[in-house]
């Protein structure tokens, strides 16, 4: 069996680097928050519901995973990738709906908070699509019908 993977272009490193350090981020910062809630009560506690637990793990697990196929150059990071994208999309579409309304909040309150939410829903769509262009690439980069089409030899690592 041969082993018919390209040299890795640049960007590629650099969207490795950024999947795992992505990863590193959220477990880092999960853990903070636990433990910020065990030594002092009084913080809020952050803890989410199971299945959006296991999402949350889940989208860490693909991006890792997604990030070692990569750095190999191989098929299996755009399918892990987008795999990611569609978990996103879905959560996105989910946060979409209306929640149902606090009807005693204050008219003022509401008003940030639908300030809030539309800003997150924003940040959330622009990520979701930064996302989908990261697995648009890898798939052309890691494309069997195009062997090295648009990497250069100066745009790889030795």
């Amino acid at each position: 069996m041969t082993d018919d993977r390209r040299a890795r272009p640049r960007l590629a490193t650099v969207i490795c680097i950024y999947e795992a350090a992505s990863v590193l981020l959220g477990v880092a910062s999960y853990c903070i928050l636990t433990y910020s809630h065990s030594i002092h009560p009084s913080v809020a506690d952050y803890s989410a519901p199971l299945l959006q637990s296991v999402v949350i793990w889940l989208r860490y697990v693909l991006a890792l995973t997604a990030a070692i196929a990569l750095w190999q150059m191989r098929r299996a990071a755009f399918y892990l990738l987008a795999g990611r994208v569609a978990i996103a999309l879905v959560l996105f579409l989910v946060s979409l709906l209306p929640a149902t309304p606090l009807i005693s909040m204050q008219h003022e309150y509401l008003m940030s908070t639908t300030e809030v939410g539309g800003m997150i829903h924003i940040i959330s769509a622009t990520f979701l699509i930064f996302h989908a262009c990261i697995a648009w690439y890898v798939y052309h980069i890691t494309s069997p019908q195009s062997p090295s089409r648009g990497v250069s030899r100066s745009n790889t690592l030795p």
